[in-house]
């Protein structure tokens, strides 16, 4: 052997890893010390080197799925509990870390059985039986849970109550994976989409690529119409399987609703009224439990319904809109226009007011209400132009005209053989058609009438007047 052959083999000889066990009692002193300072990571390596320098010691595995179990590495912690209890059977540490990583897991027989076998070494182990409580009360929690999220035909769905529930089954069981869907689904359905994506990391912190985490934060991002980042999601969930139901059933209807909405979009800025409406009336059947799409959907289809002036049925898909969010300032706004369409002025004018509210330095708005306001002023008068059956752009002799044929159907006269009571409503009319006149026929009067005056600023006329107008023109 050459000299130099030699050296790299002593060199080797000194290089090789010796186990020294007390350098493991003091490793694991420090690790101890970092576990409590709430550093798992490093606690965890240095009960991993105390074990490198100890591997027949029991203990240092049990403390070292502490420190895994604290960072959920569930699976790491389940493997090192198996270890300690390979060299100690009877290590109830040990047990109990078990039975706990076996609760994360979902594996709830499991865990009950493990501690039973806690009990079977110590009867009196106190902790072993609480948590053995804690399973069944929050088993208990998780069914009434899940009743109330996933009801019997004719029963009400209560989401709010199943997240008190299941809030009661996380504080006993911890970060138990059906616990986190049932949460999940609640908290999407109690449109708390920011909760949601907070638990669905949590869910990803856990188990990286998580189906179920992602197709939670998904659905999140699609009911907050973040559509693009659900379809993200949920492409990559099918890119690894292709048959997961949820994520390919959510992948189809975010599409689906993005595109019919994009069709009506389209079609409306065409002028393609009619099939815009159609394409917002297919997308309003895709997810009857999208409330805040719906919302706008049937707002959309009501603006398309005003353009071609079916105002009952522009306004009915405004209320929907507003049944689905109270706060829509745009579905008010709409609703207030169609209103006026509707001579219903005083809604109109609470609808602007509203948007007001929701939306106080919008100068459109404040706008749009003091127009109201005085629609709904006028509205409380006698309509003249309504009185001689004229349009309110009538020139002089269309209003003479219109005086002429409504004066000669109310003259008194004319109804002077019928009942008293129909004399009297003949009356009436021919009075208020000699007020049109009067007004209507004086452009300062008819100014200050258009401008919203009441009649009672403008001065009344007696019975002689009517008799003179009467006379000029028969």
């Amino acid at each position: 052997m050459s000299d130099e052959e030699e050296y790299m083999s002593s060199e080797e000889e000194q290089d090789e890893f010796v186990p020294d066990p007390e350098r493991a009692k003091l490793l694991k002193e420090e690790g101890n010390k970092e576990f409590r300072a709430q550093h798992y990571k490093l606690a965890a390596e240095l009960y991993g080197e105390a074990i490198d320098n100890d591997p027949s010691n029991d203990v240092y595995y049990a403390n070292r799925a502490a420190a895994f179990f604290m960072r959920k590495q569930y699976k790491e912690a389940l493997a090192d509990c198996e270890k300690a209890l390979e060299l100690n059977p009877k290590h109830i540490k040990a047990l109990m870390r078990m039975a706990k990583c076996y609760v994360q897991q979902g594996e709830l027989t499991k865990a009950r059985l493990t501690y039973e076998r806690v009990l079977e070494l110590d009867s009196s182990c106190n902790p072993a039986l609480v948590e053995m409580q804690n399973i069944s009360k929050g088993q208990k929690f998780m069914e009434g849970a899940r009743k109330l999220m996933y009801p019997a035909p004719g029963e009400k769905r209560d989401v709010q109550k199943a997240l008190l529930y299941l809030k009661n089954a996380r504080r006993l069981l911890g970060d138990f994976p059906d616990i986190m869907r049932m949460e999940g689904d609640a908290l999407v359905g109690a449109g708390k989409y920011k909760e949601a994506i907070e638990l669905a990391n949590t869910i990803l912190l856990q188990v990286p690529n998580s189906s179920d985490g992602l197709v939670l934060r998904g659905t999140a991002h699609y009911y907050n119409e973040k559509f693009p980042l659900a379809i993200n999601h949920f492409k990559q969930v099918l890119g690894r399987d292709p048959d997961h139901k949820k994520a390919a059933a959510m992948y189809r209807k975010t599409k689906q609703i993005e595109k019919l909405k994009e069709q009506g979009n389209e079609a409306f800025k065409t002028r393609q009224y009619e099939q815009a409406i159609e394409a917002y009336t297919k997308a309003l059947e895709v997810d009857p439990e999208h409330e805040a799409m719906n919302s706008k959907l049937y707002c959309n289809r009501a603006t398309a319904l005003y353009r071609l002036e079916r105002w009952k049925e522009c306004f009915e898909d405004c209320n929907r809109a507003i049944d689905l969010n109270d706060e829509y300032v745009k579905a008010y706004l709409k609703r207030g226009q169609v209103s006026q369409k509707l001579d219903l002025y005083e809604e109109a004018v609470r609808d602007f007011e509203r948007a007001k509210q929701l939306d106080p330095e919008n100068r459109d708005i404040r706008s749009q209400l003091k127009d109201a306001k005085l629609a709904a002023k006028k509205a409380k008068r006698k309509d003249y132009y309504k009185i001689l059956g004229i349009s309110q752009d009538a020139n002089d002799n269309e209003i003479k005209k219109g005086y002429r044929k409504m004066a000669l159907k109310w003259h008194p006269d004319k109804h002077s053989e019928k009942t008293d009571e129909e004399r009297d409503e003949a009356e009436k009319k021919f009075k208020d058609v000699s007020e049109a006149y009067t007004v209507l026929s004086d452009p300062a009067k008819r100014q200050r009438y258009d401008s919203g005056q009441d009649l009672e600023e403008m001065g009344g006329m007696g019975a002689a007047d009517m008799n003179d107008i009467f006379s000029m023109f028969f």
